[in-house]
């Protein structure tokens, strides 16, 4: 029941995020499935950088990193 209940709220967060990235991106021509997957991307690299900064990574390896992911992101519009 926990699971179903985790399930649920996850997929609701999801379209919540892919609403959000959609019109961050302004990427209303993009198709559903590729949204879903540049959304998935988006929040893996989100977790990736806030984890290393609480694991102490310097502030400068997260400030290149999210500069070449904004480049990635801006080639996609």
């Amino acid at each position: 029941m926990l699971q179903e209940q985790l399930r649920a709220v996850d997929e609701r967060f999801f379209e919540q995020a892919q609403q959000t990235c959609r019109q961050l991106l302004g990427a209303g021509d993009v198709d559903d499935a590729t949204m879903a997957a540049l959304s998935r991307m988006i929040l893996s690299v989100l977790d990736g950088l806030a984890l290393n900064r609480m694991l102490g990574h310097p502030d400068d390896t997260h400030r290149a990193a999210l500069e070449l992911f904004k480049q990635l992101l801006l080639s996609v519009r």
